[in-house]
């Protein structure tokens, strides 16, 4: 075993003083014991680490030998959101499009409301993903925003708490099915510890205000 990888859908990130751990497969959050977070650390950096500290990090269960070309740098970069679009000047156009938009979006929600606590985030991911999603549009921001305020419109209908993941799950599935390539990005804040999620079109925050990602720090991004 020569150097090892973030098992896929694992990431994690530095907030406060520690490393925190998304695994979306097994839908957890963690930290390590400080000797692991060290190794992390040098491991991070691109530094050589024994054999023996790389069979400790495998045995986390976060990592993996690496395998098929991957590379030890291999980490998604997640770019933090500079710009906004969250349907916050809904269009005063009620035509059919505009109807059957929102009609999908509510059902959409009311589909991932229901799931959401009941089944297992590698579940509602693979639920949410559609065949669409290989058919890319060049979307803009133009293209998205009469979606937006739809889908911003019909979830003012799905108050509850707790309501990011549900949403961002919808929005992602509405988004996919216009053939809009979004991604669905985690992440953490420390102190007390809390956990968010939001859809991001490139460097741009889809159907919510940047004051409300701005705290927590990105984790993990999926396609």
């Amino acid at each position: 075993m020569r150097d090892v990888v973030l098992k896929p859908r694992v990431g994690f990130c530095a907030t406060g003083q520690h490393l925190v751990f998304l695994d979306a497969e097994r839908d957890r959050y963690c930290m390590l014991a400080p000797r692991l977070e060290a190794y992390v650390r040098d491991w991070a950096t691109g530094n050589v680490l024994e054999q023996a500290i790389l069979a400790d990090l495998v045995a986390t269960g976060l990592f993996e030998p690496v395998a098929n070309g991957r590379t030890a740098s291999e980490q998604c970069s997640i770019p933090r959101c500079t710009d906004t679009l969250c349907g916050s000047h809904p269009t005063a156009d009620r035509n059919p499009k505009y109807w059957i938009r929102f009609i999908w979006a509510c059902l959409l929600l009311a589909f991932f409301n229901a799931l959401t606590g009941t089944l297992p985030l590698k579940g509602l991911l693979a639920i949410s993903g559609s065949p669409r999603t290989k058919k890319r549009n060049s979307s803009t921001p133009k293209d998205l925003s009469p979606l937006v305020e739809s889908f911003v419109e019909a979830a003012l209908f799905f108050p509850r708490k707790d309501r990011c993941l549900p949403d961002a799950l919808a929005l992602r599935t509405f988004l996919a099915w216009h053939s809009c390539p979004t991604r669905i990005v985690f992440g953490v804040q420390s102190e007390p510890f809390q956990a968010h999620c939001w859809v991001q079109f490139d460097n741009i925050l889809v159907g919510q205000d940047l004051e409300t990602v701005m705290p927590f720090s990105p984790i993990l991004a999926l396609p």
